[in-house]
């Protein structure tokens, strides 16, 4: 009887998801990237573009079964913003998104390590102070959330007053710890 190599190959209907927020950490070394349906990936550019690992956010099985659900009462945990943090010899990973609150991952399962509320409703953007001790949180409200992150900690610790509707972007000053925002604008005709 004459031996037959059989090669089995499968296709996967796949379907790409955009890219929603990217950070490079503080060497330059990794990128996180958070796509539109939940994942966290991270890549090493080190050694020629790779993904390192992929870490699913724990609403994304649910997200895919109930997702005409969540279009029509209007809810989305879906990530908008992501920062590095160094931590020693170490950094963290910090995501935000629409569903309010701020999570730190655990980079060698990127499963959710923990989460703190910016008690300010959704979350459009994130800001490190340049000590590494604070985080400012940009919300939907126009409220600017602190959170301190010093010594791996992930506590609130205040609420700025809302400046108008909405705060899409923040960033610290190099030179002092103040904190300029944008914000959006309704026009009415």
């Amino acid at each position: 009887m004459q031996r037959v190599e059989v090669h089995r190959c499968r296709f996967l209907d796949w379907v790409p998801s955009a890219v929603q927020y990217l950070a490079f950490n503080h060497t330059g070394s990794l990128l996180a990237v958070a796509r539109a349906h939940g994942d966290i990936e991270i890549w090493n550019i080190d050694n020629g573009w790779h993904v390192e690992k992929v870490g699913t956010t724990p609403r994304r099985a649910l997200m895919l079964l109930i997702f005409v659900l969540q279009r029509l009462v209007g809810t989305d945990d879906s990530i908008r913003a992501l920062v590095w943090i160094p931590n020693g010899e170490t950094e963290r990973l910090l995501s935000a998104g629409l569903g309010g609150s701020v999570v730190e991952w655990d980079l060698t399962t990127l499963k959710e390590k923990r989460r703190c509320d910016s008690y300010a409703g959704p979350i459009w953007s994130l800001s490190l102070s340049r000590s590494g001790e604070f985080l400012a949180v940009g919300c939907e409200s126009g409220k600017v959330t602190w959170l301190d992150v010093s010594d791996g900690a992930l506590q609130y610790k205040k609420s700025f007053q809302p400046a108008g509707k909405g705060t899409f972007a923040l960033v610290f000053f190099i030179n002092r710890e103040s904190l300029p925002r944008s914000k959006m604008q309704q026009n009415n005709r």
